[in-house]
């Protein structure tokens, strides 16, 4: 028995099309290139995301093709406790 359904391939899209309208925060075009970076490239170990100061948008904070987890953690921001 032959199904007359065939699969079709799963596309990814990065950002999803609908990330910015349910959220109302924009995604910088240098998001995407860093991102396609990690992913196609391998040009960078990691990135660090933030919300731009006016919070409208994701953009790249930094980016680092160091390996050394010890730089990685002096990049991250403090932790903050929260005061309830």
């Amino acid at each position: 028995m032959t199904s007359s359904l065939q699969q079709q391939p799963l596309t990814l899209r990065f950002p999803p099309p609908s990330c910015a309208q349910s959220s109302g925060v924009a995604v910088n075009d240098a998001v995407i290139e860093a991102f396609e970076a990690i992913k196609m490239k391998h040009t960078h170990k990691f990135v660090l995301f933030k919300l731009s100061d006016d919070l409208s948008e994701i953009v790249v904070d930094a980016t680092s093709s160091d390996a050394d987890y010890a730089n990685f953690l002096a990049l991250l921001p403090p932790v903050r406790t929260a005061v309830r």
